[in-house]
């Protein structure tokens, strides 16, 4: 019998385990539900909500994970991180694949014409398109189910504490006006630069007694959360590019009414079923939040909802998709940088290429 060493995959990220990179990790449950084998590697670590991650090596030191791990391919996540790494693989003769973010765009060309560049897998709705741009939505591991359809007038925002998400000037003030009957619970996670927003929303919330602020919440509980909540509210200011957010797909998964900026990549997201406000702005924000907990929508389509986006995110459906496309972009590479017959055999007859 041959022995088969499976796929290697370097997957390297700036801020892991950061709260709002959970689909980095789901990313990579994804491949390993196929047999890849999969390591990381990081920048730096960061203070973080406790999320649920692969069982996988984790590096501190990116040319340690090379030797150690010694990948068939690095998957940068982000741009900038396979800009910053990739000579580093020249001499090793180790091509890299890149998951963009929805800020990625204006890098992409860059990492596109470098011939050792396996492809780039962008969200769908990004305007860069080209022979190595692949289509990958976000990934949701594990069980999310159905929330009931009878629940008390409540409200959940989890979200990072970034500038971008518009918590101080129109979150805050839009939530000191909800209605004494209704419920809220802010779950905030991100990294140290931004303590002073936590502050500030604390500080926001301290005088009115149905807002709850949490700033360490376990992954589930979050979710726990979602399924008893009756609205679900993203927040971004103007002028920010989004992708596909999380939180977006866990509130419909969990059957709730949705408030989210007025942007034609959520609108897909969610099929236009939502609450929408202009980005950024602080009274329309408002005024969706009203919207959601005085006239929601019909829960027959919001359930509908929740199995579509289950069919089109969760890693059950879409892992064997991922991995196949992730390898058939490495073979393809690899047709025009020759390898040995052995090598070739041994690293890809089981995937059939």
């Amino acid at each position: 019998m041959r022995s088969v060493r499976p796929i290697r995959v370097l997957a390297h990220n700036s801020l892991y385990p950061l709260s709002s990179e959970t689909y980095i990790g789901d990313e990579l449950r994804a491949l390993q539900r196929e047999g890849v084998q999969v390591a990381m590697s990081r920048e730096r670590p960061t203070k973080h909500l406790p999320r649920r991650r692969p069982s996988a090596d984790l590096y501190d030191d990116f040319e340690d994970a090379l030797i150690k791990h010694d990948p068939d391919v690095v998957l940068f996540h982000w741009t900038v991180n396979a800009i910053a790494h990739r000579d580093a693989l020249v001499a090793r003769g180790i091509p890299y694949a890149v998951r963009t973010h929805s800020f990625d765009q204006p890098a992409i060309g860059d990492v596109l014409a470098d011939p050792d560049c396996v492809g780039v897998w962008q969200f769908g709705h990004e305007s860069t398109k080209g022979d190595l741009t692949r289509w990958l939505p976000t990934l949701i591991d594990g069980a999310h189910p159905l929330g009931p359809q009878h629940r008390e007038p409540s409200l959940l925002l989890a979200t990072a504490t970034l500038p971008k998400r518009g918590l101080v000037d129109m979150v805050a003030p839009s939530l000191a006006d909800l209605p004494p009957n209704v419920s809220c619970t802010i779950a905030l996670g991100g990294t140290e630069e931004f303590e002073h927003i936590v502050d500030a929303v604390v500080a926001a919330a301290a005088g009115a007694p149905g807002i709850t602020v949490r700033t360490e919440v376990d992954y589930d509980e979050v979710q726990s959360i979602a399924r008893s909540t009756a609205v679900v509210a993203y927040s971004v200011v103007a002028d920010v590019p989004v992708g596909q957010p999380r939180s977006v797909l866990e509130g419909a998964l969990a059957g709730c009414d949705l408030v989210l900026p007025d942007l034609p990549s959520i609108r897909s997201l969610v099929d236009d079923l939502g609450h929408f406000y202009t980005p950024g702005d602080r009274p329309s924000f408002q005024h969706a939040l009203f919207s959601a907990l005085e006239q929601p929508i019909a829960w027959n389509d919001r359930a509908a909802l929740a199995e579509r986006v289950w069919k089109r995110h969760s890693v059950e459906h879409q892992s064997l998709d991922w991995t196949e496309s992730l390898i058939a972009s490495l073979v393809e590479w690899r047709r025009h940088h020759p390898v040995t017959e052995a090598e070739h055999i041994s690293r890809w007859w089981r995937y059939g290429y």
